[in-house]
């Protein structure tokens, strides 16, 4: 049924969020493995912390290995 609307709904820009990168970049030890917590590939998921962790300013360091993943913040960029 049509209706009339008295406002413009607001637009949605991109995809939603699917990790939790505030608690994962909070500064304590995450591992993090494949098929649980993530399902891409290490290397990417890789990046992804990578690239969080830049939109928010702050420095990580990353392990892989084998199907886990252990990140931690390691201060301000």
């Amino acid at each position: 049924m049509v209706r009339q609307l008295k406002k413009f709904p607001a637009k949605s820009v991109g995809r939603p969020r699917v990790y939790n990168w505030s608690r994962y970049l909070d500064g304590n030890i995450w591992k993090l493995t494949r098929g649980v917590d993530f399902f891409s590939e290490c290397s990417s998921f890789r990046g992804a912390v990578y690239s969080a962790a830049s939109r928010a300013g702050l420095k990580v360091r990353v392990n892989v290995d084998g199907d886990a993943v252990t990140v931690q913040r390691t201060g301000k960029a």
